[in-house]
């Protein structure tokens, strides 16, 4: 159902939001930036405005299940299927207090405010009309795992314009092999469902945190029987999120 009123309502809501944490993430980044080279404080500031940002739309409901699969102590690489601008955000809501790094194209830094902090937090841009692009961020994401820090990675690479699954690109899972970590699939359903042109829908957002592909699994397959098996549980698992009540 599209809601006018929730629109408008939202819309206040969420510039509200932006211009206190716009104020708040300047202050957090100038005091921190010099002497935290993980950005932990940038990562906490995110989740705290992740949460505000996505609690106070009246429009959406949160379905979400499987943290139980989560060793918050252990370093992962995440990977997520993409349906909106807002599965960052989204992601935060459902993993929680998780260190780690964001894989993103470079014009989603342009983004105001939503760029800013990726930027702010130093995550990971991807400029993918550069050569050894891929290269550079396979170091940079080794680097961060050996430093207990989490990869948030969106395999399909980018938004899908259905809602459903596309092919899953082999990077993540090459990662994954090179830096010897564990794999977390979670999968989303209802971001892509959010927006009616301009307006609105009541959407119930959904998030599954799948049991990560142990270490003996990464070890003994190649990257693509990975990839191919982790697209494989997601998109069953998509379709079982979308038969639920």
């Amino acid at each position: 159902m599209i809601s006018v009123l929730g629109t408008i309502f939202y819309a206040l809501i969420a510039f509200v939001v932006i211009v206190l944490f716009a104020i708040i993430g300047v202050v957090v980044f100038v005091v921190t930036a010099p002497f935290d080279k993980n950005r932990y404080a940038m990562q906490l500031f995110s989740l705290v405005f992740s949460w505000c940002f996505m609690k106070s739309c009246p429009l959406w409901r949160f379905d979400i299940e499987g943290r139980e699969n989560m060793d918050k102590d252990k370093p992962y690489v995440v990977t997520c299927n993409h349906q909106s601008m807002l599965d960052i955000t989204l992601l935060y809501v459902a993993i929680g207090c998780k260190w780690g790094k964001f894989v993103a194209k470079k014009e989603v830094y342009r983004i105001p405010f939503f760029g800013w902090v990726l930027w702010a937090r130093n995550d990971i841009a991807i400029d993918r009309g550069a050569s050894g692009a891929y290269t550079k961020v396979l170091s940079r994401g080794k680097a961060c795992l050996k430093r207990g820090m989490s990869i948030f990675i969106f395999p399909e690479g980018t938004r899908s314009k259905d809602g459903e699954i596309h092919r899953f690109k082999e990077s993540a899972f090459s990662l994954a092999k090179q830096a010897d970590v564990e794999i977390l699939p979670c999968v989303m359903n209802g971001p892509h469902d959010i927006f009616k042109g301009m307006l609105l829908r009541r959407t119930k957002l959904q998030v599954r945190i799948l049991p990560p592909i142990p270490l003996n699994e990464v070890r003994e397959l190649t990257s693509k029987e990975l990839l191919q098996k982790v697209q494989t549980i997601s998109e069953d698992k998509l379709r079982e999120m979308r038969n639920e009540k």
